[in-house]
């Protein structure tokens, strides 16, 4: 969870001005919320993460989040879920973002280094 004095503006700025916002992973208590949730509109976005171990096997570590289903690539628009009503910032999925979106910002400092103006009066 962001810190308790945070504020969000409903800038968008985490949405659409950061790559990490949009290109990152979902955990898998995330993904477990979607299947849950039986949002697998939400699952096409997602790819597992695989990682070889070394003797030809694979694991999974985790699901590449924003992942355009026609293509394979990265969402070239940023996360498909963003959405802007009346100017302020949305998002469509807000019950069921990823845990990286819930905890942003981490700390005043990590909003004040990526420009998140949730902590200015």
């Amino acid at each position: 969870m962001p810190p308790h004095d945070f504020r969000c503006k409903r800038c968008g700025h985490c949405c659409t001005g950061l790559d990490d916002s949009f290109r990152n992973t979902a955990s898998r208590d995330d993904v477990r919320r979607w299947i849950t949730a039986g949002r697998w509109d939400i699952m096409r976005y997602s790819q597992p993460l695989l990682e070889e171990d070394g003797e030809g096997r694979s694991r999974l570590v985790g699901y590449r989040i924003w992942i355009d289903p026609a293509t394979g690539l990265w969402c070239e628009d940023g996360c498909p879920w963003f959405s802007r009503v009346d100017g302020l910032a949305g998002c469509d999925i807000r019950d069921l973002r990823p845990d990286y979106c819930r905890d942003f910002p981490t700390t005043r400092e990590h909003a004040d280094s990526v420009g998140c103006p949730g902590f200015w009066i």
